[in-house]
């Protein structure tokens, strides 16, 4: 099992993000612990881009588990908009379908 990202790590900010999940979730070992992570990927025209999410956050989380039982208990394919609700660093995720 490993324990590192897969693909770079998405940061996300109060500018809305559309991505689709392409992995179930996955542990990672950062400098504070384990965290869980998950590979998304955006599309901008015709490109591709694969990043890594960590999804650990409640806000995100919460969200995130009511999608995954309406997708067949996965959340690979599972297409959302997220955002921070502020700059703050510690800011709720707002996530949209």
């Amino acid at each position: 099992m490993s324990h590192t990202l897969h693909f770079e790590r998405l940061t996300v900010t109060e500018e809305p993000l559309k991505v689709i999940f392409s992995s179930e979730p996955y542990v990672v070992l950062t400098a504070a612990g384990f965290s869980v992570a998950a590979d998304v990927s955006q599309k901008r025209g015709q490109l591709r881009f694969d990043k890594t999410l960590f999804i650990g956050a409640k806000s995100l989380s919460n969200a995130l588990a009511h999608r995954i039982t309406e997708n067949n208990f996965s959340l690979i394919g599972v297409e959302v908009i997220i955002r921070k609700a502020s700059a703050d660093k510690s800011a709720k995720y707002i996530v949209e379908d």
